[in-house]
């Protein structure tokens, strides 16, 4: 009897916690998720259907990896992420019953649930192009396996995968990514999204390329530039200039080889010569400002001379370290004043002046008289002192005057006179041209004032005219060659 009385009392016990429980239940959580409760990653315990919904629309985030091991974030509240529908999400609540909810205290209920999303593509275009994976500087081409050239040897260099992203191919892969509610994508392991190298290190015709140049001549040689950096013609170079021959071996054709040294020497002097190339100068105010392009001041390479040279130099015996041969130098290295140097003459024609530098100082100025506006405006540009001269007449261009003569009947008629005469002719006691047009700075014993705007109404043929106790002081100051700065 007390062993019955034991069973109902535990019974109705049970009942009694079952009941609460299920209350419980029903109160707590018939229109909520149970405790623990995860979908897709989210955890949505307690929540009701439509807070749910939000949770999972803000929380997304989808992990971008690249190759490299960097990676990104796409948040979902960044792209307006939003689940087409929350049919399946009320039905994943509704399934959690009684029983679910017994269980849970032990084994939470976790669901993946494969339904759709839409976004803006917009606004995931636009938070893309921050990435610093698809900026164009970071990025990497494929590189194929190749011949490399160091300390003498030849090697084979292995082959190196590229990291330039197919953004296209990205886009598309994201947008798979992203409205499947996907919460990672691998672009190392997506198809089609980085390049990669056609030619392996294991690859037979490198095999025998490498032994092919091992066993001919090469040297290296290195070029002392006035940009600063040292230019290196390494076999790495050199080798690219070999050919093939029927049966697909690397050969030397002299033909090609004289052509390909040809061709490097005129890149050679693309990058060097500043010859009819606009030069950077820093003015007497402190301000850098690009002059004029001329034929009168630069570097300029002879690239005859100089393509002799190369060939004779890459069949050497010995690594070879020299300047280029030049036909025009300036008077320094760019690194100082963007090889103008420290000796020079600068003419600012706006203001009239001229400035004269020794040593980085400057020990003479003067005001001065330019070309006048517009009709015979004195040519802007880097130049130098061509020559210097004394007690010189400058003239301008010949004249043919007509004269009246009597014939031998006596009639008057008019002729062209055969003394030749110049439209004008001005003596100066100091000449120093800088140009083949006649163009230079020389002394005014005509002029009783110089500078302001005398040049607007009443300038030279285009010299640049200088006061008469100023110029012999010039004069003694610049040599032949001495660059000459001259800017409106």
């Amino acid at each position: 009897m007390r062993k019955a009385k034991i069973i109902i009392g535990a019974a109705v016990l049970l009942c009694a916690m079952g009941g609460a429980l299920y209350y419980n239940y029903q109160a707590s959580f018939a229109d909520r998720f149970l405790p623990g409760t995860v979908i897709n990653g989210e955890t949505v315990g307690r929540m009701d259907v439509a807070t749910a919904l939000t949770n999972l629309e803000k929380d997304y985030t989808l992990k971008v990896s690249f190759r490299g091991g960097t990676t990104e974030k796409v948040k979902g509240k960044d792209i307006d992420y939003q689940l087409e529908s929350d049919e399946d999400i009320a039905r994943l609540q509704k399934e959690q019953g009684f029983l679910s909810y017994l269980k849970n205290a032990f084994v939470p209920d976790k669901y993946t649930l494969n339904t759709k999303a839409s976004y803006s593509q917009d606004k995931l275009a636009a938070l893309t192009q921050s990435w610093a994976e698809l900026d164009e500087k970071n990025m990497t081409p494929a590189k194929d396996a190749c011949v490399h050239y160091e300390n003498g040897d030849f090697t084979i260099l292995p082959e190196e995968d590229g990291t330039i992203v197919n953004t296209k191919g990205m886009m598309k892969a994201m947008d798979e990514a992203i409205t499947t509610c996907s919460k990672s994508l691998d672009l190392e392991k997506t198809e089609g999204i980085y390049p990669v190298a056609k030619v392996k290190a294991d690859d037979p015709q490198l095999a025998a390329d490498c032994e092919a140049v091992k066993k001919m001549k090469w040297n290296t040689v290195t070029y002392d530039v006035p940009k600063g950096d040292d230019i290196h013609l390494t076999p790495n170079i050199t080798m690219d200039w070999l050919t093939r021959d029927d049966d697909g071996n690397l050969v030397r054709d002299e033909s090609r080889w004289n052509d390909e040294i040809r061709d490097y020497v005129d890149s050679l002097a693309d990058y060097v010569d500043t010859v009819n190339k606009k030069h950077k100068f820093k003015t007497h105010s402190g301000k850098v400002i690009k002059l004029n392009a001329t034929g009168y001041y630069g570097w300029q390479i002879d690239q005859n001379a100089e393509t002799a040279q190369l060939a004779k130099d890459l069949a050497a015996d010995k690594p070879v370290s020299r300047k280029p041969i030049y036909n025009m130098e300036e008077a320094a290295d760019y690194s100082s004043n963007y090889g103008f140097g420290k000796n020079y003459v600068e003419v600012d024609l706006g203001s009239q002046h001229l400035w004269v530098y020794k040593k980085g100082k400057v020990i003479l100025e003067s005001d001065v008289v330019s070309g006048t506006q517009g009709a015979h405006a004195s040519p802007s540009g880097s130049f130098r002192i061509l020559d210097k001269a004394r007690n010189v007449v400058l003239r301008g261009p010949q004249v043919k005057k007509k004269i009246k003569v009597k014939d031998e009947k006596g009639k008057e008629k008019e002729i062209v006179s055969k003394k030749v005469e110049y439209e004008w002719e001005s003596p100066v006691s100091y000449w120093m041209p800088i140009n083949y047009e006649g163009i230079g700075l020389h002394d005014a014993s005509w002029r009783g004032v110089f500078g302001g705007d005398i040049w607007t109404y009443n300038g030279s043929h285009g010299c640049i005219n200088l006061p008469v106790p100023f110029a012999p002081k010039l004069y003694d100051a610049v040599k032949v060659k001495t660059p000459v700065a001259i800017y409106y």
